[in-house]
């Protein structure tokens, strides 16, 4: 058989050794997965705590604007200069959530209004009827509630 040029078969591994390299493979892989499933959930752990940040930061920045807000918007009645100025202030603000609460007309929501007064009135209790203060919300989220007069017997 020397004339046999055919590359020599390199001897199999014994049974044993083949389950053992399987079973490490299969192990390795499952650490990986559950690694690479790790790492995902990281990243989008990471995002929502930086959105997070980012709403607490414009949160509290817009509760120490509402009193610039609301003397601009006092002072833009009185001038139309100062209207515009106030309307892009107010559009800048909107773009980023920034929303007046005005909900004359509808129900009391404890979340979003501040009670000030009782007032008898035909309308259904508890029904918002008039507006005291106004209230502000970021991004549906209450900044300062609005202070409201409700529907309902005043003895209440």
């Amino acid at each position: 058989m020397e004339g046999n040029n055919a590359p020599a078969t390199p001897p199999s591994p014994p049974e044993g050794e083949i389950v053992r390299l399987t079973v490490e493979l299969a192990e390795m892989k499952e650490r990986w997965l559950r690694a690479r499933a790790d790492y995902e959930n990281l990243l989008r752990r990471t995002a929502r705590e930086k959105e997070e940040i980012r709403r607490t930061a414009a949160s509290t920045l817009l509760e120490t604007l509402v009193p610039t807000y609301e003397t601009l918007q006092a002072a833009a009645a009185a001038d139309d200069g100062q209207r515009r100025v106030f309307e892009q202030f107010r559009d800048a603000l909107e773009g980023h959530g920034f929303a007046a609460i005005e909900d004359e007309g509808l129900s009391f929501d404890p979340q979003r209004h501040e009670a000030v007064e009782r007032v008898e009135s035909p309308l259904p209790e508890g029904t918002v009827l008039e507006t005291v203060a106004r209230g502000y919300a970021l991004n549906g989220v209450v900044l300062r509630p609005a202070r409201v007069k409700v529907a309902g017997s005043p003895t209440h």
